[in-house]
């Protein structure tokens, strides 16, 4: 078992093959894949990551918990067919901004860790940096986005809201910031509109402020986060390598059951972290390991949020940002925003008779129609859309990435 027994199975000289399950298996419950079946799952994630970090060449401890694999494949454009971009050396600081991990360099290795605040944000709930960042641009900065702007032009704020968002971009971070594509960034509010269909479905549309700008044809030129410089571990006579490879998935306990085994070195850690996931990867002095394993174990000083007071004032900031984005919108945006600003809807028949372009596009005819006093319910949003061209000329994103409607708190327990 992955259980609190830990410091026993540890301290005990060699615990017969036997009774201990396969290495698969271990690691499955160790690393968050609770059940035999899940082992095929577990194989592709760790060559995600294996994937994602094959270009980083040192060795590499990285706290998993709550992170998927950093790249991924692209289903949304149907002749692609290569492997995805591993994360690019030259910018793996952005990336482990986005995901919420610091970078510490040690000698012999680096630990990504874990942390709570953002460099940019402070302790703002993540789902707020969005708003927060776009509260902060003035009138003329908010316009030139709705124009449309190479996405390595945003500032470090913009920058760190899109890295977070990469996520849901096909590809992925490493293909959102390819030195070789050409990525176009927009700032726009939407309006999404919701019908009930005839047969009791949900039909839901988009409608955004501003029309879809020029490509930009500047290639990606982010600025540079690579690791910290490397420096070797210190020299120790009883150190020994330890072998990860190009890297695998595991757990503090498991890493503790290798160094007890081919070093004789028993760590003694809080039981709390036992079936933490970590991924790791090249060869560790087992001296500098312990050091990695120990800043890993650092816990990150408590953060207090006022949660309802932190939503109210995003429900503020929410209505100065549509406004500062929406006033420069077209003309049918703006009357519908006044519409969902002042609480109302509209119904199917106000809408194929005021917004008949929108209710064209959204294509409901015939049998599929809602009836004419079926009741269109109206949400305002702002967000940022990517899209543009891979290094093959592809077409790529053109969704929001990062979008927020209006803050609203969410019911109390048992309430």
């Amino acid at each position: 078992m992955c259980g609190g027994g830990v410091c026993h199975a540890l301290a005990m000289v060699r615990v017969p093959a036997s009774i201990i399950c396969s290495l698969g298996c271990w690691l499955i419950a160790c690393a968050g894949y609770s059940r035999p079946q899940d082992l095929e799952q577990f194989k592709k994630d760790e060559q995600a990551w294996q994937v994602g970090f094959s270009l980083i060449e040192q060795p590499i401890l990285l706290d998993t918990k709550g992170l998927t694999p950093p790249i991924t494949a692209n289903p949304q454009i149907a002749e692609r067919n290569d492997d995805p971009l591993p994360l690019p050396p030259s910018h793996i600081g952005l990336w482990a901004q986005s995901v919420g991990r610091r970078v510490i360099g040690l000698p012999g290795g680096y630990v990504f860790h874990h942390t709570i605040v953002s460099n940019e944000f402070g302790s703002t709930l993540p789902q707020f940096w969005i708003l927060q960042w776009i509260n902060s641009l003035d009138q003329s900065q908010a316009e030139l986005l709705t124009a449309g702007a190479p996405l390595h032009s945003l500032d470090s704020r913009g920058r760190a809201v899109m890295n977070r968002a990469s996520g849901s971009f096909p590809g992925g971070f490493a293909e959102m910031m390819n030195p070789q594509g050409r990525m176009t960034t927009q700032l726009a509010a939407s309006i999404t509109l919701e019908v009930t269909l005839p047969n009791g479905d949900s039909s839901r549309r988009e409608v955004s402020s501003h029309a879809v700008p020029q490509e930009t044809q500047v290639k990606n030129d982010f600025p540079p986060s690579p690791l910290p410089p490397y420096t070797p571990p210190p020299l120790n006579p009883k150190s020994i390598p330890l072998e990860f490879g190009k890297g695998q998935l595991t757990s503090i306990y498991h890493l503790a059951r290798q160094m007890y085994d081919e070093a004789r070195i028993l760590l003694r850690y809080d039981p709390r972290h036992t079936n933490d996931p970590i991924f790791i990867k090249g060869t560790w002095d087992s001296y500098a390991l312990i050091e990695a394993i120990r800043r890993y174990h650092e816990s990150e000083p408590l953060v207090a949020v006022e949660f309802e007071d932190q939503y109210s004032m995003f429900a503020s900031v929410f209505e100065s940002t549509f406004d500062k984005v929406a006033n420069s919108g077209e003309d049918d945006f703006r009357k519908l925003a006044a519409l969902a600003e002042s609480g109302q809807s509209l119904t199917w028949e106000q809408l194929k008779r005021d917004f008949p372009k929108i209710a064209e596009e959204w294509d409901l005819t015939g049998d599929s129609a809602p009836s004419p006093q079926t009741q269109v319910r109206l949400e305002r949003g702002v967000g940022m859309k990517v899209f543009g061209r891979d290094q093959d000329n592809r077409y790529m994103g053109g969704a929001f990435y990062s979008h927020s409607h209006k803050p609203a708190l969410p019911p109390r327990p048992g309430s």
